[in-house]
């Protein structure tokens, strides 16, 4: 993809997310929700609701569904409603017929019953961020007169209003014979509630309601302060109240989701399968197998060759490994290395070729050879050779394939040896996180909690582009930074908000099954012969570390495998002095293929630089070759008018806005 298409590519979808976000984003909301309630001798309810919205939004106006049958308290249903007035801003609205509203309509509204329910439907346009809307009716014949008390329990809030509310405040004005005697108040929905009395005057505060949050309310107040003519039933009820409600006042009532399980049973099952999951995983697929466990070993594990111990010890083909299979190719005889001066009279250093040896070759080390070899010219002598310097310019200049057949076939010589690494199956990690994804998705339309949706839809929508955008760039540091961005972004704010709507614990089983997805991908269990291997080779290694530290006699019995101890060395990146120690040795040791190759250079460093340089340029051009051919792979891809939404409620109803 050009520098060009990619920089339109971010701007296009930059653009999509402003739109996006903008959308998800929109606010409705009432920022003051008063509601002004006179009961009077006749058990009636004067209700007087003022509702003050602020929205970003473009809506026609709203609608209000009260309904008069009580669920929470049958006996404390109204018989019926009659709607006094609404007015918009100060200004009285007209009652207009049913079905004779038109978009666009202000100070007007429809009002029909449908059996308990009454539903005012309001045209009145929001052309201003802030709108005041008041509701004026009675609620005839809602009080109950007991033997020993009277009763008023009413939805003020009903769980049909869809979007929060940031201050509610409830004022209840009781008969005049309920001031100088005892009442209780209880109200139910918010935490963050509370309330005062004073003589036969209650207010209710809360703040930070939820969308479909109900919020209500039962006063317990002097059996004579209702009349005759409300209500009555004969029996006794205070004791039975009080035991119910005590210590009940403003407490939040749990969300049932899925018959009689809550928010927070739900996601503790999930927690709950997502450990026993994990354990699962871990027995089966990561627990390693018990081996012999050794300090130092001295031999060489199995007679392998060092390239081979290097990918057991790393778990795969480190920089150097061509690098250490030419030195043991060195050892063997198969090579060897020594002084010459070029035609301009300069020191340097040649590969010569022996084709007379009669090592049997595994794969990958006659892969090495005819790579080489591919290189090599014959000298004045006979010999087929080459110095280092041109060599590696060769190689640095190639496409690099036969270390790419080295690779493979070194990989299928591990493999042939121990098989292959056990992964973990992705299949239940991938499960749990779907149906948890699932999950948060439902309960969030279950609960109607817009914030948790849209946060988590437009952060899916980004995590999108950001894949687009990897998949385009091909840049790891890119991308790793994007996804930093990308976690910063999606976990703490949706983190937030499941935790601010009692979704706290849902988040921390996204998380653990987002974590268990990751671990799972990572799992990697070796075969008991090769962790055996592994073990041998950490043995190894820790003898090589200290072989000129042990002075033992039975260390001078291993000298002899001084060379494989010096290729070890590299090979498991012991430190200089390490290293050092060995070559020092070797440099004497005339009669060993190595020992010859040494005693041309002054130190190990000299030695070291110009052969690593010059095969890693092997290993680097097949990079660069891989590199261009997946660039060059990436770049061949190439308002209207809104109705009304309605809905019931219990008890005390609710609101709903229509968007344009």
């Amino acid at each position: 993809m050009k520098i060009k298409t990619k920089i339109l590519f971010t701007i296009l979808f930059t653009f999509c997310i402003i739109l996006f976000n903008n959308k998800v984003c929109a606010t409705f909301e009432i920022s003051n929700f008063k509601i002004d309630a006179i009961v009077d001798e006749k058990g009636d309810m004067l209700i007087t609701e003022t509702v003050n919205y602020y929205t970003n939004e473009t809506v026609n106006g709203v609608t209000r569904e009260i309904t008069t049958k009580n669920n929470k308290n049958t006996k404390n249903s109204a018989d019926n409603l009659n709607l006094i007035k609404v007015l918009v801003d100060g200004t009285t609205c007209s009652q207009i017929e049913t079905g004779k509203g038109n978009l666009g309509d202000s100070f007007v509204y429809e009002y029909q019953r449908s059996n308990n329910n009454y539903n005012i439907k309001l045209y009145t346009p929001f052309n201003t961020s802030t709108k005041e809307i008041k509701y004026n009716y009675v609620l005839r014949n809602v009080g109950v007169q007991y033997n020993d008390i009277s009763e008023i329990y009413w939805n003020f809030i009903g769980d049909k209003w869809d979007c929060n509310i940031e201050k509610l405040e409830i004022n209840i004005t009781l008969p005049k014979n309920a001031a100088n005697k005892t009442s209780y108040v209880f109200g139910h929905g918010s935490d963050k509630g509370t309330f005062t009395k004073n003589g036969n005057y209650i207010t209710l505060n809360a703040r930070d309601i939820k969308a479909f949050q109900a919020i209500d309310a039962r006063i317990l107040f002097a059996k004579d302060a209702l009349n005759k003519t409300t209500k009555i039933i004969n029996k006794s009820v205070l004791d039975k109240y009080i035991n119910e409600e005590e210590g009940m006042s403003l407490k939040t009532e749990k969300t049932k989701v899925i018959g009689n399980f809550t928010i927070k049973d739900i996601s503790i099952i999930f927690i709950i399968i997502i450990i026993i999951s994990a354990v699962y995983m871990y027995i089966k697929y990561d627990k390693e197998y018990v081996i012999d466990k050794v300090k130092y070993y001295r031999e060489i594990p199995f007679g392998l060759e060092p390239e081979l111990l290097q990918y057991f010890y790393y778990g795969k083909i480190v920089s150097n490994s061509y690098y250490v299979a030419i030195l043991n190719l060195v050892k063997l005889g198969v090579y060897r290395l020594e002084k010459s001066v070029n035609k301009v009279g300069k020191e340097v250093q040649k590969i010569i070729y022996n084709d007379k040896h009669n090592i049997k070759l595994k794969e990958y080390q006659k892969d090495i050879e005819k790579s080489i070899n591919g290189y090599l010219q014959e000298d004045e002598k006979g010999e087929k050779s080459i110095d280092l310097v041109s060599l590696g310019t060769k190689m640095s200049n190639s496409t690099g394939s036969g270390y790419k057949q080295y690779e493979k076939n070194l990989k299928a010589e591990k493999q042939s040896l121990v098989g292959n690494v056990q992964k973990a199956s992705k299949k239940l990690p991938i499960i749990l996180l779907i149906l948890v994804v699932i999950t948060v998705g439902i309960l969030g339309i279950i609960t109607q909690k817009e914030e948790v949706l849209g946060i988590t839809v437009m952060m899916a929508f980004l995590s999108f582009i950001y894949s687009m955008l990897f998949i385009s760039t091909q840049n790891i540091g890119l991308a790793n930074l994007f996804l930093l961005l990308h976690a910063t972004c999606f976990f703490a704010p949706v983190g937030i908000v499941l935790i601010i709507n009692d979704m706290g614990l849902m988040f921390v089983a996204f998380i653990l099954s987002f974590i268990f997805f990751i671990y799972t991908g990572k799992i990697k269990k070796f075969s008991k012969e090769e962790r055996q291997i592994i073990e041998y080779v950490k043995g190894l290694r820790r003898y090589i570390k200290d072989f000129s530290l042990l002075k033992d006699k039975e260390n001078l019995d291993y000298i002899n495998l001084w060379e494989d101890y010096f290729i070890l060395a590299i090979a498991l990146k012991l430190n200089n002095k390490i290293v050092n120690y060995f070559y020092n040795y070797g440099k004497e040791q005339i009669n060993s293929n190595l020992g010859n190759s040494m005693t041309y250079t002054s130190s190990f460093n000299d030695f070291n630089y110009t052969m690593y340089n010059t095969f890693y340029s092997y290993k680097k051009a097949y990079d660069l070759t891989r590199a261009a051919a997946s660039r060059s792979s990436s770049s061949s891809y190439s308002g209207s008018s809104g109705g009304f939404s309605g809905g019931s409620s219990s008890g005390g109803g609710g609101g709903r806005r229509r968007r344009r």
